[in-house]
């Protein structure tokens, strides 16, 4: 599937940094989960080429089915080595802390996936004081113990050519190795499962559940998924899910719906009237305010 896993937090800078070294041009915001399928980017550097793949952002309880689940986990299996992003405009504890997340995550999923080789890349050095980030790395560099290490700015560029000549000169060859090795007969019978990264983003059918007459459940694999990794308490992220909403035509659906048992509502705008809720996945969704008003 890929040569290179790209792993870490939401929001750890993988979709910045595949953007930086591959052609692939992933949505990037400052909001989580802004990544929901994988990305496949292609590396060309020094005539040899490496495919990355930028997994969706990974959290505690992933290897047990939250967030994206399992369904990303098993596909970096197969990945050679494992580009581990660490934010380091966050506080020490908590960057060791968000390593040990997702190790737990890897090594709680399958003994091949914690035992495969991983790098360590702290990120965003380009908006953290060079002196703290001296002091960082020190400190961090020793708790890591026989793992390479590289600090970058994807943004700024910094340190990428560093780390794309290692990635060149080291995992190209370990994949071609592995590519050309000989399997044993019982591996040979067995049978390769292909993932299709397309057909993931186009799971958009949904289902509307009238519960009353102005509360609208909707149950679908895609938009539960999305609401699943929402931070609520985040307003850009929760004004996402509505701008989602609105281009899968949801929120025209429950609009009509309301519109043909509400006759003293029509489409116009006020700040003062509530026309009941919208569920997915267990959470509440107030349906617009701006989209009716009372008849006067």
């Amino acid at each position: 599937m890929a040569d290179i896993g790209i792993i870490g937090l939401p929001n750890a800078g993988k979709s910045t940094f595949i953007q930086s070294v591959t052609n692939v041009r992933p949505k990037i915001a400052d909001y989580p989960f802004t990544t929901l399928i994988p990305n496949l980017g292609v590396m060309d550097h020094k005539g040899q080429s490496l495919i990355l793949e930028d997994v969706p952002g990974l959290i505690p309880g992933a290897s047990e089915g939250k967030g994206l689940g399992i369904q990303f986990l098993k596909h970096i299996e197969r990945t050679t080595v494992l580009l581990h992003l660490l934010d380091m405009t966050q506080d020490e504890e908590m960057i060791l802390q968000n390593y040990r997340d997702i190790r737990h995550e890897l090594e709680n999923f399958s003994k091949s996936l914690g035992e495969k080789e991983e790098v360590i890349v702290f990120t965003k050095v380009d908006v953290v004081n060079p002196d703290e980030i001296k002091i960082k790395t020190k400190n961090l560099a020793k708790k890591f113990k026989g793992k390479k290490y590289f600090v970058i700015s994807a943004a700024g560029y910094q340190g990428i050519d560093e780390l794309k000549d290692f990635l060149i000169e080291e995992v190209s060859l370990k994949s071609h190795m592995i590519d050309n090795q000989v399997l044993p007969d019982n591996e040979k019978e067995k049978e390769i499962k292909l993932y299709d990264f397309k057909d993931i983003g186009k799971s958009d059918a949904f289902k509307i559940i009238r519960q009353s007459e102005t509360e609208f459940v909707i149950e679908g694999e895609r938009i539960e998924q999305i609401v699943r990794m929402t931070n609520m308490q985040n307003f850009e992220a929760v004004a996402r899910v509505y701008d989602i909403m609105a281009k899968l035509h949801i929120l025209t659906k429950v609009h009509a719906m309301l519109q043909k048992s509400i006759n003293n509502y029509f489409f116009e705008g006020s700040e003062d009237v509530n026309l009941g809720k919208i569920i997915i996945a267990g959470r509440v969704f107030p349906i617009e305010r701006t989209i009716f008003q009372k008849r006067q």
